[in-house]
């Protein structure tokens, strides 16, 4: 099935998984993605209350995000805690759009 991703193709940049070692975090598998920072008011109110950044996170079809991985978004540097998974908002097989969602956090690596 050919890819689709349109205007959606312009918000994804490169990120890095960060794989747990005994030694703290490593590099591991790279891969595509737009994260769009969250708009709800409760995203907002939650700003003001010291609650951390809240973000959608779109990749395209067959890349796996799970609960409580790491990723580091190449651009800047971020660093973002998933706190869902990417199976659980998939696509449609139906859809022409290949692609997945979860939710992440801002976050430090400890």
């Amino acid at each position: 099935m050919a890819e689709h991703y349109g205007l959606l193709s312009t918000l994804f940049t490169r990120c890095t998984r960060l794989v747990r070692g005994e030694a703290g975090y490593a590099d591991g598998e790279g891969f595509e993605a737009a994260l769009i920072k969250g708009a709800s008011p409760e995203g907002f109110s939650g700003d003001c209350q010291g609650v951390r950044e809240g973000y959608t996170v779109v990749v395209k079809a067959g890349v796996t995000l799970q609960y409580g991985e790491a990723f580091r978004r190449e651009s800047d540097g971020l660093i973002f805690r998933v706190t869902s998974n990417t199976r659980d908002g998939a696509a449609p097989a139906a859809s022409s759009v290949g692609v997945a969602k979860c939710s992440a956090e801002r976050w430090e690596a400890p």
